[in-house]
């Protein structure tokens, strides 16, 4: 929830305001990284529902990754 809430939050201020909030996001992409992670190893989280997972955070990290790039120039 919190990741969704900076990336809305992030869509509607000005460029100047958008970096630390991306971080922030950024923060949370690698956050769930690990509680999915934590979550295979414990077995909560079957592996093939591990890797889509996996897949799909490893997308939206890659989305943040490229709006900080362009936040930054």
């Amino acid at each position: 929830m919190e990741l969704l809430e900076k990336i809305i939050l992030a869509s509607n201020i000005s460029k100047q305001e958008k970096l630390p909030v991306l971080r922030e996001a950024s923060v949370k992409v690698d956050l769930l990284r690990v509680f999915f992670k934590l979550g295979k190893d414990l077995k909560i989280i079957e592996n093939i529902k591990y890797i889509e997972l996996e897949n799909s955070i490893t997308e939206i990290g890659k989305m943040v990754g490229g709006w900080i790039k362009a936040s930054n120039s």
